[in-house]
């Protein structure tokens, strides 16, 4: 497929990078912005430099995975369909020789370290090998991750260790495809700054005019009440905070059993206060 076939193909099902913004556990998008995406309300997503470079680190990744394991891995160019889930798809980044297997490969910021704490590794990546195994109908998965600059990680997913969770996945795929695509009924709105960028690109023109909403008279009290409830937060928070540094002096550290407190002098001599939870607390 070259690039825009394969974009016209993506808007037809469920792919396994929708999956996370699907069931609201992405960093970058959420049910809404899925949803806007499939029935083309948002163009279609800037290449960024972050994009180009999993794209060319892709090659890269996949050689250390082989050298590791020992397996082989080959590309495959295409979009992959299940007639038993005809909303979901499958587009994978290798496909493991002599195995039903596949390879998906992943480029991070050393930023997401924490999230690789022991065995762990971020949520949105087990759902999207599983979305995969769902789709093909496989017996495992690979992932294979660069954190860069830090550490290589290889996982290995048996289909059979997650046989409830694939089925699950693949019921909400459906369930979101017939409840919201298919109507063009949007899904609810949950707050998030990747929802409100979708709905501010959605809507960036305005008509000078009025409109009533009574049925969203409580969405406008509720406004009013949670701000000044935040004003009056935001200063209790402040209150903890001067007293930590009223306590700390000329120190530029403390801490107590779960958290860290620094107060450090930036170059302009302005010092800045921060709080962070301890590792492994």
């Amino acid at each position: 497929m070259n690039r825009f076939d394969w974009l016209k193909e993506r808007r037809t099902g469920i792919g396994g990078s929708d999956v996370p913004g699907v069931l609201g556990i992405s960093p970058y998008s959420t049910p809404y912005t899925v949803w806007a995406d499939k029935i083309g309300l948002l163009p279609e997503k800037e290449y960024t430099e972050a994009m180009r470079q999993g794209t060319d680190l892709e090659a890269y990744v996949t050689r250390r995975f082989c050298e590791e394991t020992g397996l082989k891995a080959h590309g495959k160019n295409q979009i992959i369909r299940n007639p038993n889930y005809p909303y979901a798809l499958a587009n994978i980044d290798r496909r493991i020789v002599g195995e039903r297997a596949g390879l998906e490969v992943k480029t991070c910021s050393p930023f997401r370290l924490p999230d690789f704490e022991g065995d762990d590794y971020p949520p949105e990546y087990l759902a999207q090998c599983l979305h995969y195994l769902g789709v093909t109908d496989w017996d495992r998965w690979y992932l294979a991750v660069l954190i860069l600059g830090t550490e290589f990680r290889v996982y290995k997913i048996e289909r059979t260790d997650y046989i409830s969770e694939i089925e699950d996945i693949q019921k909400q795929v459906n369930d979101f495809w017939t409840t919201y695509v298919i109507p063009k009924v949007s899904p609810p709105v949950d707050g998030t700054a990747a929802t409100g960028a979708a709905i501010a690109n959605i809507y960036n023109t305005a008509v000078d005019r009025s409109v009533e909403l009574p049925e969203l008279e409580q969405a406008f009290v509720e406004i009013a009440v949670l701000s000044e409830q935040q004003k009056e937060l935001e200063q209790e928070k402040e209150r903890h905070k001067q007293s930590i540094k009223l306590a700390m002096g000329e120190n530029t550290r403390a801490e107590c059993s779960c958290y860290v407190a620094s107060w450090k002098p930036r170059k302009d001599g302005v010092r800045v206060f921060q709080i962070k939870e301890k590792r492994g607390a």
